[in-house]
């Protein structure tokens, strides 16, 4: 998926993105429901084929959903894509650490560029997570854009 993304720097085309979205959620849905959080979720872990089927990939950090709930480790996912409970020192999470990542991917693949490029470490992250959820007013427009696009993909 990163190379997929790189050449196409201005977005991959809806119809794509809307067909990668649900082949992810699909693939993760099937883990999900095996009890199965894949813990690394990125574009460079995505694979596609020459027919446009996504796999996911890359199971180093997979762990299984232990009942009763588990501590982990917070060191877990690459930075860009890693939610801000996580950041913010939670070592107990569920599916939700999967699914932030497939939001990540998902602005990704439309805008062509990372949602939050952070560079230094959790408190650099955190600050750009923060400056679009609170500060930036035109980047909450874009995520009721990104939302409205969302419910297009899944209104039927």
């Amino acid at each position: 998926m990163s190379k997929y993304i790189e050449n196409h720097p201005r977005g991959i085309k809806l119809h794509n993105v809307r067909l990668f979205l649900y082949q992810l959620l699909r693939g993760l849905a099937y883990c999900h429901d095996r009890h199965i959080l894949h813990r690394d979720l990125k574009p460079q872990n995505l694979l596609i084929s020459i027919h446009g089927e996504l796999k996911l990939a890359d199971f180093g950090l997979a762990r299984a959903k232990s009942v009763p709930s588990r501590t982990y480790s917070h060191e877990v996912v690459t930075l860009w894509y890693r939610p801000p409970d996580v950041l913010l020192g939670s070592t107990s999470y569920t599916a939700s650490l999967d699914i932030w990542g497939v939001g990540c991917i998902f602005t990704e693949m439309i805008s062509g560029v990372a949602t939050f490029p952070g560079s230094k470490d959790s408190v650099d992250q955190l600050d750009k997570i923060f400056r679009v959820s609170y500060y930036n007013p035109s980047m909450l427009t874009l995520l009721v854009v990104y939302n409205l696009i969302f419910l297009y993909f899944f209104s039927y």
